[in-house]
């Protein structure tokens, strides 16, 4: 492909190129279409895992940008509409981190994005830079760029070879961590058993898209990829929307089920004793509502273990099954409560949400709005409103 996988355009066309919109075009453009439509809907959804529904709502918007991009470049149609050429390239570089961060926001909970991570966007930012001072020449410079770049483009060199392996090598990464992950997390056995089965669609999408890149990869070091090969390939990748599209349609609660909601019946085997489990139980009771160490934002299933004298395994549980919810909604349920009060003494009514949020131990808003929403059914100023 022009840009993705490899990073090098592939046409024989040198000094002219004539419109190539055939049927697969057509096909790959209301592919694209398609792909834009599911990413609208995804942001707009309200329920299931929301920022995983971002990234993901994200990628699919970047691939329908590149899809269209593909288009454009393999149809010849950049040599009369050029207005776009030149920003193509930053759509590869945004498609693996996204998809990573959606798989990483369904098996992490209550995930929000660190300061450090955004490291995954530097290459985007740095080649969309890069690219700015062609984007904003006129259409004249850019139709004859777009031209003279299929001429240099047919004998490429040992940097362009050296730099396409690298950069797909940089792509394959990032999907195979994201479906190393996601298997990690799907063959966790406290997941309710109907979870991985409704979360298969996912593995399939990555495995697909790895599936093109290999194909992309073997054909992009052989003499037989050419621009027709290209548009086979953007065809393939059309074709995994079009079933992604498809399965969403029939079987929605695939945007909306939580791949953390746990199976209690998982513990069935554990040696934990009726004793232990008491002790612990009234212990965690006095921990959280004497001493409330749910106001540490920091703290984590581990130390709370080792203050219960427990292992994380034995507290998780017991967490578990006792209150049939994990650790963190557990303690979020605490700092709810916790806020529900605050809002409720008149004193408290000149504070900003911001400042009660992080008193009570969240440190993300994000986290805390979503939470509070959760437990009450209202966010926290229209709770206030009706306090």
């Amino acid at each position: 492909m022009s840009n993705v996988f490899s990073g090098q355009p592939t046409c024989q066309y040198i000094s002219h190129m004539n419109l190539q919109f055939d049927l697969l075009a057509i096909i790959n453009t209301l592919g694209a279409f398609q792909c834009f439509l599911i990413s609208l809907a995804l942001f707009s959804l309200k329920t299931g895992n929301r920022t995983a529904n971002r990234y993901l709502a994200f990628f699919l918007l970047t691939l329908s940008l590149f899809i269209f991009d593909e288009i454009l470049y393999n149809s010849g149609l950049y040599q009369y509409y050029p207005y776009t050429y030149g920003i193509g390239t930053t759509f590869d570089f945004l498609l693996p981190p996204f998809l990573y961060l959606y798989i990483k926001a369904l098996t992490v909970q209550d995930y929000t994005l660190k300061k450090k991570e955004a490291i995954h966007f530097v290459l985007a930012a740095i080649i969309l830079l890069l690219s700015l001072p062609g984007i904003f020449q006129s259409s004249a410079i850019k139709s004859a760029a777009y031209l003279n770049d299929l001429q240099e483009n047919l004998n490429l060199g040992t940097f362009e070879i050296v730099f396409s392996l690298v950069f797909q090598i940089y792509i394959g990464s990032y999907f195979v961590t994201a479906l190393v992950k996601l298997n990690s997390a799907l063959n966790n056995e406290a997941l309710d058993k109907d979870i991985p089965v409704k979360f298969k669609y996912l593995r399939g999408l990555i495995i697909a898209m790895l599936f093109v890149l290999a194909v992309h990869i073997f054909f992009f070091y052989t003499p037989w990829f050419d621009e027709t090969a290209d548009v086979y390939l953007l065809f393939l990748l059309t074709v995994i929307v079009y079933i992604m599209a498809f399965t969403g349609m029939r079987q929605s609660e695939i945007f909306t089920a939580d791949l953390l909601k746990i199976n209690p019946q998982k513990y069935k085997k554990s040696t934990l004793t009726d004793e232990v489990v008491e002790k612990t139980l009234s212990n965690l009771q006095r921990l959280m509502e004497v001493e409330k160490l749910y106001l540490n934002s920091d703290l984590k299933l581990p130390d709370l273990a080792s203050q219960l004298k427990v292992t994380t395994h034995q507290l998780s549980q017991i967490i578990n099954e006792k209150f049939e919810k994990n650790f963190f909604n557990f303690i979020n349920e605490y700092r709810i409560e916790a806020v529900k009060s605050i809002l409720n003494d008149p004193a408290s009514e000149n504070r900003t949400m911001p400042d009660i949020a992080f008193e009570v131990g969240f440190n993300s808003l994000s986290v805390f709005n979503s939470a509070f929403k959760k437990v009450t059914g209202l966010s926290p100023s229209e709770f206030r409103k009706q306090s």
